[in-house]
C-alpha cells in the first residue's frame, strides 16, 4: 500500500505541473491507449473462439462448431411450430443431414502419405464449401468424416449430387498431391430431420445410411430407410 501511495502521490504532483492543454493531451493518449489493448483483447478472443470451433487443416466448422451451429437450426425447426426463429436470414424449409466419409483413406496416407491425405481433406472441404449455400453448415466431423446440415429434403441432396451414368448419387474430385493428381471418392449417407429429436438421434441415422453405402460398394450417397420389422 506505501508503494500505491507514493505512486499516487506522484501522479498528484505531476498533475500539478501541467497545463490545463498538457492534461487534455495526455488524458487522450492514456485513453488511445486503453481503445487499442481493449481491441487486442477482443481480436484475441476471437482467435481462440476460432480456434475452438474450425478445423485447423481445412478451414470449416469442427465438430464443437458444428454442433452449436446445427442445434440453433433445429431450434429454428422448432421455434418455427410457435413463430419465432433465431436465423432470420435462413429460409423456412425443410433440413437433412449429410454423413460422408472419404473412402480407402488410410490406403491414400499408407502409399502416397499424410500430406497426400490433407491434400483429400482440403479438396473435399473446398468442394463441400463451394457446393453448398452459405447458410448450410458445413463441418470436418472428424478424421475423414464430414458433415452437412442441408437446408432442404434429403430428396434434394440426392438430386444434388445423381449421377446420370451411374443412375445413383455419388461424389468423385479429382485431388492434386505431390506425387501428382489422384480420384478420390466419398461414401454418404443422408436423413431427414425429424420435429423434436436431438442432433444425435439424427446424425446416428445418417451414419447408419453411410455404412449401407460403405456395404454396397462405395462411392454412393444413400438414402437413410428404417430397418425392416421382422
Amino acid at each position: 500500500m506505501g508503494k500505491l501511495v507514493e505512486m499516487n502521490g506522484e501522479n498528484l504532483q505531476r498533475a500539478a505541473a501541467e497545463t490545463p492543454e498538457e492534461e487534455l493531451e495526455r488524458l487522450r493518449a492514456e485513453n488511445k491507449s486503453q481503445k487499442e489493448e481493449i481491441a487486442r483483447l477482443k481480436d484475441e478472443v476471437r482467435h481462440l473462439e476460432q480456434l475452438s470451433t474450425y478445423d485447423g487443416l481445412t478451414g470449416i466448422l469442427n465438430r464443437r462448431g458444428a454442433t452449436e451451429e446445427m442445434e440453433l437450426l433445429m431450434a429454428d425447426a422448432e421455434a418455427e411450430k410457435g413463430g419465432g426463429r433465431k436465423h432470420e436470414e435462413i429460409p423456412a424449409r425443410e433440413m437433412s443431414f449429410l454423413l460422408l466419409d472419404i473412402d480407402d483413406f488410410k490406403k491414400i496416407n499408407d502409399t502416397l502419405g499424410h500430406e497426400a491425405g490433407d491434400a483429400a481433406l482440403k479438396a473435399t472441404a473446398d468442394f463441400l464449401k463451394h457446393t453448398f449455400r452459405k447458410y448450410d453448415i458445413v463441418s470436418r466431423w472428424g478424421g475423414e468424416e464430414f458433415l452437412v446440415a442441408f437446408q432442404g429434403s434429403e430428396q434434394d441432396v440426392v438430386n444434388k449430387f445423381f449421377d446420370k451414368r451411374a443412375m445413383m448419387p455419388r461424389v468423385s474430385l479429382d485431388v492434386q498431391t505431390k506425387e501428382g493428381p489422384i480420384k478420390i471418392t466419398l461414401s454418404g449417407g443422408v436423413t431427414d430431420y425429424r420435429g423434436g429429436e436431438n442432433l444425435e438421434r439424427a446424425i446416428k441415422r445418417a451414419d447408419g445410411a453411410l455404412y449401407k453405402s460403405k456395404e454396397n460398394g462405395k462411392d454412393r450417397i444413400t438414402k437413410y430407410e428404417e430397418p425392416e420389422k421382422e
